[in-house]
């Protein structure tokens, strides 16, 4: 198995971002997942960072399109669209050969028609060889467990809509039950603490960095953000603590 990941090309595509990685180089690419589709001819435009600007660029002029929710590709055409798009830029900077290996991540509980709409998507971007690993078992592989000894491991991963408690052993998944919650529930109750406690609203990318960064951080963090009352950009310092009290109702979903 661990031969699989150094000799081929890893592909998680989530809901809200897609990333590639190998066994050697680590990630080499990490984008958002989404397509922007004109709001007027339904054509497909741009996607990942590019859809992303257009998106906030042409407000009503143009549509957000998330191809995958929950590890199910929801519109086949413009999943692989994206798939080819990404792997194409892979072989261009010459981090991966035409007709290469890729490993897809999968969330138990898929279905075989699921599944089979990844693999298709996947060889429409140029794959040779196409194989499928449950994400429990690539999150365990990447955070250096032994996920194939005889020993139950519980192996918790966070996607940005919801998330997922695992057991894993001897190299396949045990148990497995959703969570309801994510990054982005995260995210937002991030944002809501400070707009509370100092009246001060702070975007998505901001809370996000925050979320990143507060459990390893010394001392007072500050953001910026746009003011309730003033409507003017204020910066505000506050202290890891107070994100990590911010934090309680995602734990106790958890």
């Amino acid at each position: 198995m661990s031969s699989l990941f150094t000799q081929a090309l890893g592909v998680d595509f989530g809901t809200t971002s897609l990333s590639i990685s190998d066994g050697q180089r680590g990630t080499l690419l990490r984008e958002p997942s989404v397509a922007a589709i004109s709001a007027v001819s339904g054509e497909l435009l741009a996607v990942g960072e590019a859809a992303s600007t257009l998106i906030r660029q042409t407000p009503g002029e143009v549509v957000a399109m998330y191809p995958v929710s929950s590890g199910c590709i929801l519109d086949y055409q413009i999943a692989r669209r994206m798939l080819k798009f990404f792997l194409r830029r892979m072989r261009k900077n010459r981090h991966m050969a035409y007709g290469a290996k890729v490993v897809m991540c999968a969330r138990p509980g898929v279905g075989g028609s699921e599944k089979m709409a990844m693999e298709e998507a996947a060889r429409y971007a140029g794959a040779k060889e196409v194989s499928l690993i449950e994400e429990p078992i690539a999150v365990g592989i990447g955070a250096g467990l032994n996920v194939f000894e005889p020993r139950g491991r519980m192996i918790i991963e966070l996607g940005a809509g919801e998330g997922c408690a695992s057991v894993v052993s001897l190299g396949g998944v045990v148990e497995s039950q959703a969570i309801p919650t994510g990054g982005s529930y995260m995210n937002q109750c991030i944002a809501d603490y400070l707009l509370s406690a100092y009246g001060v609203h702070v975007g998505d990318t901001e809370a996000e960095s925050i979320k990143l960064s507060y459990s390893t951080h010394e001392g007072e963090m500050s953001a910026l953000g746009r003011g309730e009352k003033s409507g003017l950009p204020e910066e505000i310092r506050f202290r890891p603590s107070e994100i990590e009290q911010a934090l309680l109702p995602v734990r106790e979903k958890i």
